[in-house]
């Protein structure tokens, strides 16, 4: 029933543990006076506080006291001496002997003297009760050596007493009654939160030799702390235990099983309402039933304020009587700063702050009087949002020790000077380290006082504030240049505080570079401190340390152009019309992208070593390379307009025409012999690729032709693999080197209608072929006489769909070869042919012969060959174009010149053949072939 009581306490725990956590502000310091050469003495102004309770005087106190020295006085009450807000060192105050008389010592700020109230004593229904009127609670009286009054029978502990209209909260019970014969019944209140506990001293009820009942209210009996003791060893066993109705199953263990007997009783229909707290003029309901919830409403008397609600709810019903605690302020406004004076304390909170008109700076005092008590109150803490979004605030000082709430300074990004004059407590990170905005945390100076610089740098100041000086001391900032390709006409490397920073850049080359739109300072991209248009830096202010960041711009390439060993931010080419072609030669160039517009038509010349990054062509691009010039690691090519590549250095392409080649083998033939040159090329499935063989001419110094392009298209097999290979077969007949070259083109149509455009990828394979001259063979040396040789019988097996034929006798020398072939007769196919001589299987040759080296007999077996009625010529006419297979050769009539591709059934264009009109007669090795002839196909087995 002590509404809020345990609330109360809460608050001011929170507070002191605010404080405790806290570091805080300084004052003190000592300015030079720069006229006379002397140090000004630094006074600290002592002020007073004397509850609204008492009624003393100081005797001999002076006004203030000069830094470091000591004051006395003479008061006849109890005194709490602060100094910034805190309480002053034990060790700086000396009682006199006629324990009235005080001296302090050692002051080093603000001091308060603070008087405490008085306890007032009262006797409420015939118990006497002491009073505290600075936390408005209390207690039973304590000393049980009293006189005791005529008690009533029935004793009911107090949950509220009134004293001189002020309602104070009960906490304990502590035995006044424990000796009185009278009492035969004592009711324990009804304690109504369970945040609320209220106390009962070890044996205050282990006498009473008449109680004979013993009513317990409360809900939750766990809420009587110490009542396990407070019966003693009293014999309960005569006494009966009466519990709120519904409650009786709670009220077990100790004490309460050592009761005779328990009864349960109605709970309390009405209970009373109080409220408690300094300037409360009236408040109503003042009763009230069981109900849920319960809306207090109150009025204050004029001057206080108070940050409750009113109406004030209560979610939860009463039983028995409770009290709400309302925390009342006085408020006082001076120079602009808004405080809540805590009544029956000498604490103020600063809640609210506002500019006067035109300045720019605010002081916190360490103390302020307030003028409707005249009592001085030290500035205790400043409220969250106190100074939120005083956008023009630049200067602070604080000159006491006030807790710091996070958010205090929210807004507060003008902030450059905040001037600490606590040279006390120094505060904590746990107070101030969200109270002021992140943006001033670089840019604002904390000034301290001397000698005190350490203690604030290794506080919670030094790990926010990245600037922190004695006062009277200067800052110098550095500054930190981060440019590429630009030049400064002054470097600076440090700017004291507030002074301005003054340069002017310039590009490295500027052929080459032109000025940036914008330079960066500390991470934020800057405009108004830079002039893109000549380069010029002004910052009229430095407040923190820079680090300046600028990039000059590459210019495009617009006209014939020669780059020679730079690194480049870009080589952008952009051209007026693809009929003027820019010539660009790169030596050593290193550059992140190389661009070529479109509509530019561009021949790009490399030599050295050049690292061209990201290259994207949207024109007409040709590359070309002098002798030794190589392409970095890195480099990458999209291509969307014309590409041609004439270096070999370019083996993979992306973009809508999308290509990549392998290298061509070099060949070493003698002269007369064929030299076999394959080229290959690997592009998205269904796309076409063109092949052209070209020769290098001496004479003309040209490339040539060597036989007219081959385009592979579109062929709709189910395996169709991306992977065309062309061979071009050479027979040179004179010693020397031969240079080769295929040009591999794809091509690929993007958009429709007018948007359509060609895309076209051509890149070069190179090769050498090597010719030498004919090598006489050595004469062959005599023959020695050879032993007589031996002779082993090769068996042949007749098998069904198949005439196996012996190239030569049957019986062969030891050593020797046996040869012979297979012919698959029509209506039969060997899709799984197999031929194994003694076990191991063997392949035919080009020819479709089959070898065997004999050194012992051998036996041939021949199996997958089966019956296939769809051998041979599917759909033609017998006068016109037929394909058939014989003996190890493909046959093809034609009755005009034609062009067969063959194709295995893997997908892989085998060979390309040029027909005359006629019949053709193809070597081929064994296997299954898909023939595309005179648009037509055929399927062959060999």
């Amino acid at each position: 029933m002590k509404r809020f009581l345990q609330e109360v306490v809460w608050r001011l725990s929170l507070v002191a543990a605010l404080l405790t956590c806290a570091s805080l502000a300084v004052w003190g310091q000592e300015p030079e006076n720069p006229d006379e050469g002397t140090t000004e003495k630094v006074m600290h102004k002592i002020y007073t506080y004397v509850s609204p309770t008492q009624d003393v005087e100081f005797v001999n106190l002076p006004e203030e006291v000069e830094d470091g020295g000591s004051f006395t006085f003479t008061v006849q009450a109890s005194v709490n001496v602060y100094e910034n807000g805190y309480a002053k060192d034990d060790g700086d105050i000396e009682h006199g002997a006629d324990g009235y008389s005080m001296t302090v010592s050692n002051v080093k700020g603000a001091i308060l003297l603070e008087i405490d109230a008085n306890s007032i004593i009262t006797v409420v229904d015939g118990i006497k009760y002491r009073l505290d009127p600075n936390t408005l609670t209390g207690s039973d009286l304590l000393y049980s050596s009293d006189p005791i009054p005529d008690a009533p029978e029935s004793v009911e502990l107090k949950t509220v007493v009134t004293a001189d209209g002020i309602n104070y909260d009960i906490q304990s019970y502590w035995g006044y009654y424990n000796n009185c014969a009278n009492v035969t019944s004592i009711t324990l209140p009804m304690v109504y939160w369970a945040v609320n506990h209220f106390d009962l001293g070890e044996n205050t009820m282990n006498n009473m030799p008449g109680l004979q009942e013993v009513h317990a209210r409360a809900f939750d009996p766990g809420n009587y702390d110490g009542i396990e003791t407070a019966f003693g060893e009293k014999d309960l066993s005569g006494v009966t235990l009466y519990v709120p109705e519904g409650y009786e199953d709670k009220y077990v263990g100790e004490p309460w099983d050592r009761f005779g007997e328990k009864k349960t009783e109605p709970i309390v229909e009405e209970s009373n309402i109080y409220v408690t707290g300094y300037g409360i003029k009236d408040y109503s309901p003042k009763t009230t039933s069981n109900v849920n919830p319960i809306n207090i409403t109150y009025e204050l008397e004029e001057g206080y304020v108070s940050q409750d609600p009113n109406p004030y709810e209560i979610t939860e019903g009463a039983n028995g009587d409770f009290s709400i605690s309302i925390i009342t302020h006085q408020e006082c406004v001076q120079d602009g700063l808004t405080y809540n004076m805590r009544v029956g304390t000498s604490e103020a909170y600063l809640v609210a702050a506002a500019l006067p008109e035109g300045n720019d700076e605010i002081t916190i005092p360490a103390c302020v009087v307030n003028e409707k008590d005249g009592n001085g109150y030290r500035v205790f803490v400043l409220q969250e949002n106190a100074f939120a979004n005083l956008v023009g605030l630049k200067k602070l000082t604080i000159e006491g020790a006030p807790t710091i709430i996070p958010g205090t300074f929210s807004g507060c990004t003008a902030l450059e000077e905040i001037h600490c004059k606590n040279m006390v407590h120094i505060p904590w990170q746990t107070v101030i380290s969200e109270a002021f905005p992140d943006e001033i945390k670089n840019t604002c100076v904390v000034y301290v006082p001397k000698g005190y610089l350490k203690e604030y740098q290794e506080s919670a100041w030094g790990e926010i504030f990245a600037n922190i000086v004695e006062e009277g001391d200067t800052l110098d900032y550095t500054i930190t240049y981060n440019l590429e390709n630009l030049l400064m006409n002054d470097t600076i490397e440090s700017v004291a505080q507030g002074e301005a920073l003054e340069f002017t850049l310039m590009p490295t080359d500027t052929s080459l570079y032109t000025l940036p739109d914008s330079i960066t300072i500390n991470d934020r991209r800057d405009h108004d401190y830079y002039d893109s248009a000549t380069g010029k830096v002004s910052i009229p202010s430095v407040t923190e340390n820079l680090t300046i960041i600028a990039e000059a711009v590459a210019k495009s390439i617009t006209k014939d152009s020669t780059l020679t060993n730079v690194e480049v931010d870009k080589v952008d080419i952009v051209g007026s019309s693809e009929s003027d072609t820019i010539n660009v030669s790169l030596n050593g160039v290193t550059t992140p992208t190389t661009t070529v517009a479109a509509g530019t038509s561009t021949v790009l010349t490399l030599s050295g070593e050049n690292s061209l990054g990201e290259v994207t062509n949207e024109g007409t691009l040709v590359i070309q390379a002098s002798e030794g010039a190589t392409l970095a690691e890195g480099t990458t090519i999209t291509n969307e307009g014309t590409l041609t590549d004439e270096t070999g250095l370019v083996t993979e392409v992306a973009g809508p025409a999308a290509l990549e080649i392998r290298p061509v083998d070099n060949e070493t033939v003698e002269a007369g012999e064929t030299a076999t040159l394959t080229a290959s090329a690997v592009i998205d499935e269904g796309a076409s690729v063109t092949f052209q063989w070209q020769l290098w001419n001496e004479e003309s110094e040209e490339w040539t032709d060597v036989r007219e392009p081959v385009t592979y298209p579109q062929m709709q097999t189910k395996a169709m693999t991306q992977d065309y290979t062309d061979e071009l077969e050479v027979a040179p007949d004179a010693a020397g080197e031969l240079q080769y070259r295929c040009l591999i083109t794809r091509e690929e149509t993007t958009g429709e209608g007018e948007e359509a455009k060609t895309v076209s990828t051509t890149l070069a394979a190179y090769t050498t072929v090597t010719v030498s001259e004919p090598v006489e063979p050595e004469p062959e040396p005599e023959p020695e006489p050879e032993p007589e040789p031996s002779y082993y019988d090769v068996t042949l097996p007749e098998v069904e769909g198949a005439v196996i034929k012996p190239l030569g006798s049957t019986s062969v020398i030891e050593g020797g070869t046996f040869r012979f072939t297979i012919e698959i007769e029509e209506g039969y196919i060997a899709d799984n042919l197999l031929v194994q001589a003694n076990g191991p299987a063997i392949t035919p040759d080009a020819n479709g012969v089959y070898s065997v080296t004999v050194w012992g007999d051998v036996e041939i077996v021949v199996t997958g060959i089966e019956p296939d009625p769809a051998v041979g010529v599917e759909g033609v006419d017998d006068q016109s174009l037929k394909v058939w297979s014989s003996e190890g050769r493909l046959h093809i009539r034609t009755p005009r010149a034609d062009r067969a591709y063959i194709v295995t059934f893997g997908g892989r264009v085998y060979k390309i053949q040029e027909l005359p009109a006629g019949e053709t007669a193809i070597p081929m090795p064994q296997g299954a072939y898909i023939i595309y002839v005179g648009g037509e196909n055929f399927k062959i087995s060999m």
